[in-house]
């Protein structure tokens, strides 16, 4: 079965940059990028519904930043690979609340807090 819209997320090592590329069907591409190095917080957020919950998470940046979802594809392969950038992110799936219909934020980096305890090495 096609799905009429998808999203693909993926990190360039080499670039630095994250990737999200929408798509609706083949007919219309919405591109965002963002350069980890401009990301200074990253937290998870958790939507409940009904129907299903989703984990979102949100990269944030003086200009704008990133959210993606744990549905898109290559989530799982995002977070592996930001790991080392931003350690914390693999905790991503902890915004779960125990409580059922409700939603949770999580913080999972920030750059305040890893630039206080590098300098306390």
């Amino acid at each position: 079965m096609m799905t009429p819209t998808r999203t693909f997320v993926a990190f360039d090592p080499h670039t630095r940059v994250i990737s999200l590329i929408s798509r609706v069907f083949y007919l219309w591409r919405k591109r965002k990028h963002q350069n980890v190095d401009e990301i200074h917080a990253v937290d998870a957020l958790n939507r409940d519904s009904l129907t299903h919950d989703e984990v979102f998470v949100r990269f944030y940046a003086d200009q704008g930043g990133l959210v993606v979802s744990e549905f898109d594809d290559g989530f799982h392969d995002l977070i592996v690979a930001l790991t080392p950038v931003f350690p914390g992110i693999e905790r991503w799936n902890e915004v779960t609340p125990a409580a059922p219909l409700t939603e949770a934020v999580l913080l999972l980096w920030d750059r305040t807090a890893n630039a206080d305890t590098q300098g306390n090495n």
